[in-house]
């Protein structure tokens, strides 16, 4: 079986004209001659002005964006693609416009607050709310991998899973770092104290981790395109970039090392 590229595509519009792109469109460049979504549900959308493809393929993208914008042929469009390799750890995005594909990138996503659910809730920590969760205001970016591998080859579904996911590394600024490493150093053998930590962007669940006895964890990846990091993709919403340059530039040289 060959490893299970999970391709996120997100079509943006230039200027004003912010309309859906035709869902059979869609299929007819994106389908191969199997007619099927390699083990990943295919899902369109269409919100934020943005027309929102999710799609499986062998090992890699490929000329997905390509093909796609060469089906749409106007030359009014841009595609900025995130996709996870069920290989590797963290999704990776490049942007294809009229000019080509630009330079590939380690995808970073934000959060603004941490939550902790404690089965031992130390004292230092902040009050459990209502779902008996301790929430640190704490914000900031990670490298996270989001794998959608569904083990089904139906070409449509309404619905997505949350697959399990690499886990998130390289956390800036360093305030978050550290959080994240003290709760990471909480609770090991034999009982975890920790029994799940939720990575939240605008009070939704972004990252999932659940933690069980003798150090056994699981995580859940759901970061989407509205806490997309990227600097490139919030210059194209006109939004402002909010991972430094030297970051960025360290989350290029990611991608280079492991091409």
């Amino acid at each position: 079986m060959a490893n299970v590229a999970t391709v996120f595509l997100r079509i943006v519009s230039a200027g004003e004209r912010a309309v859906a792109v035709s869902h059979a469109a869609i299929v007819r460049a994106l389908l191969g001659e199997d007619d099927s979504s390699y083990c990943v549900p295919l899902v369109i959308g269409f919100r934020d002005r943005c027309t929102d493809v999710q799609i499986g393929r062998r090992w890699s993208p490929g000329e997905l964006a390509e093909d796609l914008l060469e089906t749409l042929g106007d030359g009014d469009h841009r595609i900025f693609v995130r996709w996870h390799s069920s290989g590797g750890d963290f999704d990776e995005i490049y942007e294809v416009d009229g000019t080509g594909r630009q330079a590939p990138r380690g995808c970073r996503y934000a959060f603004d607050e941490i939550a902790v659910r404690y089965r031992v809730r130390p004292e230092a920590a902040p009050p459990p709310d209502e779902l008996g969760f301790s929430v640190y205001p704490v914000s900031g970016t990670y490298l996270g991998g989001n794998n959608r591998f569904a083990d089904s080859f139906a070409p449509f579904t309404l619905t997505t899973p949350a697959g399990t996911s690499s886990p998130a590394a390289q956390f800036e600024p360093a305030s978050a770092a550290r959080l994240i490493a003290a709760l990471a150093s909480e609770g090991m053998e034999p009982q975890s104290t920790i029994h799940t930590i939720e990575w939240r962007h605008q009070r939704r669940a972004v990252r999932i981790e659940r933690r069980f006895q003798r150090s056994r964890t699981s995580q859940w990846g759901l970061d989407d395109w509205d806490n997309c990091a990227d600097g490139a993709y919030l210059l194209s919403r006109g939004r402002a970039p909010v991972v430094p340059n030297e970051v960025a530039a360290l989350d290029r040289e990611f991608v280079a090392e492991d091409g």
